[in-house]
C-alpha cells in the first residue's frame, strides 16, 4: 500500500496564513502541522511509499518531508508548475506514471485525521472505498456523494438531495480501479478542461471502479479550508491529548 497526497494548491480560503507558508504545513500542535501529522499516521500504519504532487512554495513542501525520508518513508515529489490556474486534475495526471501497478491512499494535503481513523480503512477488507459520514445538513463548501445500491454513484460539491452524503476526499483503491480514474484525467486533460475536480472526470468509470462508502463517524477526519476549519482542528486536538473525545 501506498499514499499519494495532493498539495499543489495555495489554500487562498486561508488568506494571509497561507500568504508565505503552503496549506499543508499549518501547524496544529506544537511541533506538528497538517503534512508531518498525516506522515507520521501513514509511516505508523506501515505505509512506506508516498507520492506528494506539489507547487505553491514547492520546496518548503519538499524540506518539510525530510526528517521522514530519514526515518525510511521514500517520498515522490511531482509538480505542477501550473497549480495556480489548473484544478487537482493536473496534479494526478503528472503524477500518473507513479500511480501505477499498485494499491493506494489517496488524500488531499489538508485532511487532518486521527490514527484510528488510519487503521479502520486499513483493516476493512473492501478494496476500494471512500470516507463518508451519513450526518445531516450536508456541507455547502466540501464533497459529498450521491449513494446508489450501496455504492457511489456521484461524486460532487453541488450535489444535494435524500440520496447524497458528506464525503471527505480519503480513498483507498486497488489498482485495477486507480487505472480507470487515471484514464478518465488523462482524457480530460488531452481535451484541455484541467480546471474541474479530478472526481468530476470519474463520473463514466466510478460503477467500474466499485467504489463503496466508508463511514468515518466516530473518528477524526476534517478538511482545513478556512480559519474557522484550523481552529477547530486545533481545538479537537488539543482536548485530545487532555484526554478528551476526537469524534466528529
Amino acid at each position: 500500500m501506498k499514499a499519494f497526497i495532493f498539495n499543489s494548491g495555495r489554500g487562498s480560503r486561508l488568506g494571509a496564513l497561507t500568504a508565505e507558508t503552503p496549506k499543508a504545513l499549518m501547524t496544529l500542535t506544537a511541533g506538528e502541522t497538517i503534512l508531518s501529522r498525516q506522515l507520521r499516521l501513514l509511516m505508523a500504519a506501515g505505509v512506506r511509499d508516498c507520492i506528494i504532487s506539489t507547487g505553491y512554495l514547492a520546496e518548503q513542501i519538499r524540506a518539510a518531508c525530510a526528517p521522514f525520508v530519514v526515518q525510511g518513508l521514500r517520498v515522490t515529489f511531482v509538480d505542477n508548475p501550473d497549480y495556480a490556474s489548473t484544478n487537482a486534475i493536473v496534479s494526478m495526471h503528472r503524477a500518473a506514471s507513479t500511480l501505477q501497478d499498485d494499491d493506494f491512499l489517496i488524500m488531499h494535503g489538508d485532511l487532518v485525521f486521527d490514527e484510528a481513523w488510519i487503521g479502520d480503512v486499513l483493516a476493512t477488507p473492501a478494496a476500494n472505498l471512500v470516507a463518508i459520514s451519513e450526518a445531516r445538513p450536508l456541507s455547502d463548501k466540501d464533497f459529498k456523494a450521491r449513494l446508489e445500491n450501496d455504492r457511489i454513484a456521484e461524486i460532487g460539491v453541488d450535489i444535494f438531495g435524500e440520496a447524497c452524503v458528506n464525503l471527505m476526499p480519503f480513498y483507498k483503491l486497488s489498482a485495477a480501479s486507480l487505472a480507470l480514474w487515471l484514464g478518465q484525467v488523462a482524457d480530460y486533460c488531452r481535451r484541455g478542461e484541467t480546471r474541474v475536480y479530478a472526481e468530476t472526470c470519474a463520473a463514466p468509470v466510478l460503477g467500474e471502479m466499485h467504489l463503496r462508502g466508508f463511514s468515518y463517524a466516530g473518528r477524526l477526519l476534517m478538511e482545513i479550508d478556512t480559519p474557522e476549519d484550523l481552529a477547530l482542528a486545533r481545538r479537537i486536538l488539543a482536548d485530545t491529548q487532555q484526554g478528551g473525545s476526537s469524534c466528529q
